[in-house]
């Protein structure tokens, strides 16, 4: 069944030590931007810049920026991005 709206669930577990489950559901095909910033701001990681099908979607953080390299303990963002909606949400690294 789908969803009736969009959807971007709080990232889990948070605070954490473990990979970041970064989960949204999508009422549509939409074309999705899901990005991680620090807290200047800068971009992180970038998951994706794509089109997805309806119906949920879990991706997974594994506290690694765009480089490949582990990022430090701290407060990230993550903003998901579809036409029409975007969210933000707080996650918190423990190292």
């Amino acid at each position: 069944m789908l969803p009736g709206q969009v959807e971007f669930v709080p990232p889990r577990p948070n605070p954490g030590r473990e990979n970041v489950r970064l989960e949204f559901s999508l009422p549509h095909d939409a074309r999705v931007l899901l990005e991680v910033f620090d807290v200047a701001g800068r971009i992180v990681r970038s998951f994706a810049e794509a089109p997805f099908v309806a119906g949920r979607h879990v991706l997974v953080w594994d506290h690694r920026d765009n480089g490949g390299l582990a990022v430090p303990s701290g407060v990230y963002f993550v903003r998901f991005q579809v036409p029409g909606v975007v969210q933000n949400r707080k996650t918190i690294l423990i190292r």
